[in-house]
């Protein structure tokens, strides 16, 4: 088992700085009861309503051509009906809002990446930051009301959440090299990627105040990559650069631990998804032959059973699973 004590992150005494929503000094304030609050608050505003709710059982995924162009595509998942629904070539990083209507993702349409929400068939849409610093790895909350992601400036990197609209935008309190956070499904938590005081980025997790901090995995030698919580919440599956690259799970309670995949590609950091029954994880692997990045889905319990998804040439990546 790989080590579990808890390593010796920086963490200010404030559990949140406010900052102004899409600001770009971002000023600072304290108010950590603000997110509390603000959790009872609609998804409405510039964000627009939802899309017509699409059929279930469904990945969103980003795939990059030959050409280097990168779009949303929607894929069912027994890998059938794969289909573009953004066509800027410079999307990517989708994710399910829960209501289901709604993708959230990443566009460096703009010319920089920012944080994105449209329908879920790729209409309307909408700019949520606008700052010169690049974002990434939106994810909304399981409430819907937010969106938490990661921020990349001199002085300003880190955690971030704002509103489902784009409003109320604030810094949360990880170190600076915070990265690709995770919600859990209460939605009381999160997950995200940190070095702390290991030699390699390991995964911790905290409340949405900056409380309870502690570490989920360490994977000693190697990186630790892309958390993704069970739908049950018991659970976290992950990337480690281990055995040329695989999908792991650990259980919080440390008491169990599965390999999903190796071999994956050592080098390409495959983010894992969790099919809404938590019977499935959907990943990516890089052919040793072709060097093309395909979707896989493996059973969640020990890996049996995986099943390709997609074929494209290029590179199909970053699974979002409809819940």
């Amino acid at each position: 088992m790989r080590a579990t004590t808890l390593s010796a992150l920086t963490f200010t005494a404030a559990a949140l700085l406010v900052l102004g929503a899409c600001s770009s000094d971002l000023p600072t304030g304290a108010d950590p009861a603000s997110i509390a609050a603000a959790r009872g608050g609609n998804g409405g505003g510039k964000g627009g309503k939802p899309g017509p709710t699409p059929a279930p059982d469904r990945i969103a995924y980003s795939e990059k051509a030959a050409d280097g162009s990168i779009n949303v595509f929607v894929v069912n998942a027994d890998g059938t009906g794969a289909t573009a629904i953004t066509s800027t070539g410079m999307d990517y990083s989708p994710r399910w809002t829960a209501d289901h209507g709604r993708i959230v993702f990443v566009s460096d349409r703009d010319g920089i990446g920012h944080v994105y929400v449209m329908n879920a068939d790729g209409s309307n849409p909408v700019r949520l930051t606008n700052t010169n610093y690049r974002d990434a790895d939106p994810v909304p909350s399981p409430d819907g009301t937010h969106i938490v992601f990661q921020r990349n400036g001199a002085g300003v990197s880190g955690l971030y959440i704002m509103n489902m609209d784009g409003s109320g935008l604030a810094r949360l309190n990880t170190a600076d090299d915070a990265t690709q956070p995770a919600w859990s499904p209460d939605g009381l938590s999160i997950a995200f990627v940190s070095y702390g005081g290991y030699a390699y980025p390991s995964i911790y997790m905290m409340s949405i105040y900056g409380t309870g901090l502690s570490l989920v995995d360490s994977c000693g030698s190697y990186p630790c990559l892309r958390p993704a919580f069970s739908p049950d919440g018991t659970r976290v599956a992950f990337w480690t650069s281990a055995n040329n690259g695989e999908i792991d799970w650990i259980a919080l309670d440390k008491q169990s631990f599965a390999t999903i995949a190796t071999n994956l590609g050592p080098l390409v950091p495959n983010a894992p998804a969790w099919a809404p029954d938590g019977a499935r994880i959907a990943f990516s692997k890089v052919s040793m032959v072709t060097g093309d990045e395909d979707l896989y889905s493996a059973s969640s319990v020990d890996g049996s059973n995986a099943t390709q998804l997609t074929t494209a040439p290029g590179v199909d990546a970053f699974p979002s699973w409809y819940r």
